[in-house]
């Protein structure tokens, strides 16, 4: 597990709407954002869009939806409907302690 000093958390809030997609590949073991990244044809690529500072970039942890920290819960989540509040977590330093970029 990471230490505090060696990961930020921040939180993105999105409305899927009815038909919101979020086609962003999130691991369903580590909860972890996939390589290819955010999509830039869904709701979580128009925030990154409308959010570049506070984008969400592969390797981010998703550590709870709408308050619900249990994967299967977050996985759920994440494919339903309506507005999402997703907390994510990002290392800061890599496997060797060394600063992220």
């Amino acid at each position: 597990p990471l230490a505090a000093a060696e990961s930020e958390r921040f939180t993105v809030r999105l409305d899927k709407g009815r038909k919101g997609k979020l086609r962003t590949p999130i691991d369903p073991v580590t909860l972890e954002v996939g390589p290819a990244g955010v999509r830039a044809d869904c709701v979580l690529g128009a925030w990154n869009w409308e959010h570049p500072a506070e984008e969400v970039r592969p390797g981010d942890r998703v550590r709870a939806v709408n308050g619900e920290a249990r994967p299967q819960l977050i996985l759920r989540a994440l494919e339903g409907r309506g507005v999402l509040s997703i907390d994510f977590e990002r290392p800061t330093l890599d496997a060797a302690g060394l600063q992220r970029l």
